[in-house]
């Protein structure tokens, strides 16, 4: 008998999940990440043990706007940020001087492949499992170059609406 994850092998003909990396931070701009619009911002990215998917993470300093700030409080323009981003904000949090706010890509509509794995190794009728989430289409997995430049999106949003919201305290 198979297990689940030489199943997964048979069902699914590619599977960038494993051959991507687990974890990775860096400053945005650096060199080994230079981006046309550098923020300077730290960003990470994570993969979540329980979906195998990939969740983004952008870092504010203290002296941004948006520091301290929830992913889902009131703040219109924190609102119009997290509309535009995978899934929505699902993450804030502070950590070494940093000020993270963080999306996953475990939504509805996204391929969770440990998930699948596991629902596999489960057995029996699948059918009734799948429709709990887009269980057959591997295509909808968002994969590490997806998530990163969703973050340099995210990273440049955060800055932009930092800087309108300092220039307009200038004028």
């Amino acid at each position: 008998m198979l297990e689940a994850k030489h199943k997964m092998k048979l069902f699914f003909a590619i599977r960038p999940w494993e051959d991507e990396p687990d974890h990775a931070e860096w400053i945005d701009g650096e060199v080994d990440h230079p981006t046309t619009n550098a923020t300077g911002f730290k960003c990470r990215i994570a993969r979540n043990e329980t979906t195998g998917t990939l969740c983004g993470y952008v870092g504010v300093p203290k002296e941004n706007r948006f520091w301290g700030m929830d992913y889902d409080g009131e703040d219109r323009d924190l609102i119009a940020i997290s509309r535009e981003v995978h899934g929505g904000l699902t993450f804030a949090s502070g950590e070494k001087g940093w000020w993270f706010f963080g999306f996953d890509t475990s939504h509805a509509d996204d391929f969770a492949p440990k998930m699948v794995e596991d629902l596999i190794g489960l057995g029996g009728d699948l059918s009734l499992k799948s429709r709990l989430f887009n269980y057959w289409d591997c295509t909808n997995y968002k994969t590490w170059e997806y998530v990163e430049n969703e973050i340099h999106w995210l990273a440049w949003r955060l800055a932009k609406y930092d800087q309108y919201e300092k220039e307009d305290k200038d004028v």
